[in-house]
């Protein structure tokens, strides 16, 4: 009889826990305080970006392109190469 009268507590509790959530997170209020409080934030984050430091630019000439491919390929001879140049022949 106590365990029907513990899950029967338990029960009510849990669904009275569970109206009252839904209850404060679909009202009114909660929606404009969410959208208000995401509008400050924004307009906050929005006056604070002017005043970031901006650096200078110091990555000049720092990556060196190299051919590479024309020196591999002028480099040796293939044997496929010479096959193909003696079959038109």
């Amino acid at each position: 009889m106590t365990n029907k009268i513990k899950n029967v507590i338990f029960l009510i509790t849990s669904f009275t826990l569970l109206f009252l959530m839904t209850k404060y997170y679909f009202s009114e209020n909660y929606r404009n305080f969410t959208h208000e409080s995401r509008t400050n934030y924004l307009l906050s984050l929005n006056n604070n970006k002017d005043y970031l430091p901006t650096l200078e630019n110091d990555t000049s000439d720092i990556v060196i392109y190299k051919n590479d491919l024309n020196e591999f390929n002028n480099k040796k001879e293939r044997f496929w190469e010479k096959l193909i140049s003696n079959y038109g022949q």
